[in-house]
């Protein structure tokens, strides 16, 4: 079901897709109405009301620094089992020719 994109048509991809984006759009949407917002007294009330969004942006931070420590050291243990990999090939073939 992966070809052409299969995956893509599934629901609870969409779902995941959605509900990831969700927290990101409503971060966006709340800094906008911060940065616009006139008067001194309405930024204020806009801010006092700001934890649920200092956590879902926490959280988006918390997943790039793993990312970002997690991509380094998954491309070398995957050229490491794709290195053992071959290798098994290798002496394979060789037991044949014996």
């Amino acid at each position: 079901m992966n070809e052409l994109g299969g995956k893509y048509h599934d629901l609870w991809y969409t779902c995941y897709a959605l509900g990831s984006l969700v927290p990101a759009i409503l971060i966006g949407i709340f800094g906008t109405r911060v940065v616009f917002e006139s008067k001194e007294e309405d930024r204020q009330k806009l801010l006092q009301g700001k934890e649920c969004y200092v956590i879902m942006a926490r959280v988006y931070v918390g997943l790039i620094a793993l990312i970002c420590v997690f991509l380094p050291f998954s491309g070398y243990i995957a050229s490491f089992f794709d290195q053992l990999e071959m290798q098994n090939i290798r002496s394979f073939h060789k037991m044949i020719r014996w």
